[in-house]
């Protein structure tokens, strides 16, 4: 740091005395040779300006500024470069990511928290948007994309919306968060984040349910379970990857009749089904046979199809829940805080709605971008249409329940 630096300054005008400036830049390079007085040091980011009274000539005041020196500016601007470059360097942008955000949720809760957000943006888009100096698999490139752009959207949910340490706890926690040192705070933030359903938290999705197995009795039940998704996986994997329209061998999901698009659209939902049940089944396992978590802690990852009555019940308790923390929070906070909605009113209910899969078709457009622009570009589209086909579909059940209630008889009590 810079020795303090006194200059005379003229009232009402605020400009250095020419005397004393002289004065003071011989003293100054006599004291300190390698620092040199900044003429302007208000365009330079001066810290700890202090007046002192009296009256010397011209000057009625003298200003004390503690002056950075141009090293300190220049060391300023290495760091800045420094952070870019790690932003993006291919094997350190993704990892950093990570890392800003279990750091963001750890850190004491304070209105200086929100500056995480935009840094998180910057990490997010070297992600997404920045080429990679070594081309990556296919598959790597759209895992990385989507769960940048996810970590995007569950950041917005936790430091712009909420504040986690006050408000979401372990069920099974013994002491509040604040009392947690750094360390723990940072597992604590690690396990709220990649905890997309908030299982055994204060903020658990709706409607899971828990195992009542024993430790070895849910590790035999799971292992058979990831028996038959794999053998199923392998063989919807077989269809997938002979089919032209579906290996990216240049055919197209609507160059066939109805029958042949509609086959399409079944195999490539059952991929998806069926290989992402094999992946958590697998890992309930292993991670319950190797006793980091119990066996409530997880829960079936999709609910019985048996179960699927309409498209608000697939979305709802059917489909996967990991997007309906971060994505109702959004609706919530737009319907209740922005719009003033009453809660549990008609608006409210498709405030949220539609927010939910906006976001949603947002999060799965940027997660196809950096493989497929034109898929990216469809995915909103995809999703506008998903909505639009559940609000008829209230109307025809709410219309349903009307002329239910037309045809029960009216009872009349006895005078």
């Amino acid at each position: 740091m810079s020795p303090i630096t006194r200059l005379a300054v003229a009232r009402p005008f605020m400009r250095i005395c020419p005397n004393q400036l002289k004065q003071v830049e011989r003293s100054d390079k006599n004291e300190n040779p390698d620092s040199t007085l900044l003429r302007e040091p208000w365009a330079t980011g001066i810290t700890d300006i202090s007046i002192d009274g009296g009256s010397r000539g011209p000057c009625a005041h003298y200003v004390t500024w503690r002056v950075h020196k141009r090293r300190d500016r220049k060391a300023g601007e290495v760091s800045t470069m420094a952070l870019l470059s790690l932003l993006l360097a291919d094997s350190v942008r993704f990892p950093l990511l990570q890392v800003f955000r279990v750091v963001s949720v750890a850190v004491e809760p304070s209105p200086g928290r929100i500056l995480f957000f935009p840094l998180l943006c910057a990490a997010v888009g070297a992600v997404v948007f920045v080429p990679y100096k070594r081309p990556l698999a296919p598959m790597a490139e759209w895992g990385m994309a989507g769960s940048a752009i996810l970590s995007l959207v569950q950041s917005s949910h936790f430091i712009l919306l909420s504040e986690p340490q006050l408000e979401f706890q372990q069920k099974k926690q013994r002491k509040p968060t604040a009392d947690l040192t750094f360390i723990q705070r940072l597992g604590w933030s690690a396990n709220l984040f990649f905890n997309f359903r908030g299982v055994s938290w204060s903020c658990e999705v709706p409607g899971l349910k828990h195992s009542t197995l024993s430790r070895w009795a849910f590790v035999k039940s799971k292992i058979k379970e990831a028996t038959v998704f794999y053998l199923l996986t392998d063989v919807t994997f077989l269809l997938v990857r002979h089919n032209p329209a579906l290996s990216g061998e240049g055919g197209r999901l609507d160059a066939h009749g109805f029958l042949w698009q509609t086959w399409n659209v079944v195999v490539t939902w059952a991929f998806m089904y069926l290989g992402t049940r094999w992946q958590h089944t697998m890992g309930a396992a292993t991670f319950v046979a190797l006793g980091f978590s119990a066996p409530d802690d997880w829960p079936p990852l999709f609910g019985p199809l048996s179960e699927t009555t309409t498209l608000r019940t697939f979305w709802g308790q059917t489909w996967h829940q990991c997007l309906r923390m971060m994505l109702t929070s959004h609706g919530r906070y737009l319907a209740h805080r922005v719009f003033n909605f009453r809660p549990g009113s008609l608006l409210s209910s498709y405030t949220q709605l539609y927010t939910a899969f906006f976001l949603s078709g947002l999060i799965h457009a940027f997660t196809e971008f950096p493989h497929d622009r034109k898929s990216a570009t469809n995915a909103p589209v995809a999703y506008f249409f998903w909505v639009q086909a559940i609000c008829p579909e209230d109307r025809w059940i709410c219309l349903g329940h009307i002329l239910d209630r037309l045809d029960q008889p009216f009872v009349v009590a006895n005078p």
